[in-house]
């Protein structure tokens, strides 16, 4: 019995090995699967781009449930309606009805399985480029690269948007016709330059509400420091200021990543502390003078802010006064 254990001892290590070695090479030959622009005809610009609509692609691409992927082309997805989750990159990205979704070449896509939506999606190849525009190319693809995810909410906007993408797409199935290639290239233009405008005037946007938070935050930041004493609600800096308490909240956790409400309890529980610590004014007198109008409610505030009463916070520091 010795000898059969020592057998299985001996046995078991390459055993394992194997095991190991195997998985690895499974591991070594693993690699995510790319795909080429679905279009194969070669000659003409229609090589160079693809449009279908998002129901035909599911059922072409089984994938586009669950399954990382990657394109060799950049893919604009413009979603009529939507639900659920798409991971780009490790980023996950909500989709909502009306939203562009942009894919950029390389980038691992990974729609999650609550992943639902109705539209379109337009391929276009890294070659393609403008007959004669090669500088409008270049800069609607470095524009191109510089989003993934846009809402639209403006009314016109999202009518233009499907308007454009279902006529590219009827004409895209139209095999012949007067001047067929020469109004499919002009579509193709005008959804890339609609696509680009969408892209540019939310980042115009974003960079307004980035300005605005910093106007909205400086300000509150000022009064702050001049009314901590006297002025203990959020709602009337959000007066002060002139904006929503919402726009206030959304500036104060961009900026300090807390509510206004916990800022400004910090600078009041600030202030109480060098009073406690370099003053020889009593409790009592800190209280009122920080804008409590009971003692009571001070040491209460105090005590949740730091853990301990303002006494105890004096004699832990050992400073002492007479407090009367």
């Amino acid at each position: 019995m010795y000898g059969t254990l020592m057998q299985i001892c001996a046995i078991f290590p390459l055993l394992t090995h194997k095991r190991l070695m195997k998985a690895k090479s499974h591991h070594k030959n693993f690699s995510i699967p790319t795909y080429d622009l679905p279009s194969k005809d070669k000659g003409h610009s229609e090589s160079l781009f693809d449009i279908m609509d998002i129901k035909t692609l599911r059922e072409k691409y089984k994938d586009y449930s669950g399954e990382p992927h990657k394109h060799n082309y950049h893919s604009i997805f413009w979603l009529t309606r939507a639900s659920g989750d798409v991971i780009l990159d490790a980023k996950q990205f909500n989709c909502e009805n009306n939203t562009l979704l942009i894919i950029q070449p390389g980038q691992v896509a990974n729609p999650q399985e609550n992943w639902n939506a109705d539209g379109w999606v337009l391929s276009v190849s890294c070659m393609f480029s403008l007959n004669g525009q090669e500088l409008l190319s270049a800069q609607i693809f470095n524009t191109l690269n510089s989003a993934s995810m846009i809402h639209i909410t403006e009314a016109n906007e999202v009518r233009l948007m499907t308007e454009v993408f279902r006529e590219l797409d009827m004409e895209a199935n139209v095999k012949s016709g007067f001047a067929h290639n020469a109004l499919k290239d002009f579509l193709l233009y005008e959804l890339l330059i609609c696509v680009c405008r969408e892209i540019i005037m939310a980042s115009a946007a974003q960079e307004l509400a980035n300005s605005s938070r910093d106007s909205v935050f400086a300000q509150f930041q000022r009064l702050v420091l001049r009314h901590y004493k006297d002025t203990h609600s959020v709602s009337e800096y959000a007066k002060m200021i002139g904006a929503p308490i919402r726009a206030l909240s959304a500036a104060t956790e961009e900026k300090v990543h807390c509510s206004p409400l916990k800022y400004l309890h910090g600078q009041i529980s600030t202030e109480a502390k060098r009073e406690l610590l370099y003053t020889p004014r009593s409790i009592k007198e800190i209280a009122f003078g920080l804008g409590f109008a009971e003692v009571s409610h001070f040491i209460k505030f105090f005590k949740r802010q730091t853990g301990e009463t303002p006494l105890q916070f004096r004699k832990r520091h050992k400073v002492y006064f007479d407090d009367n």
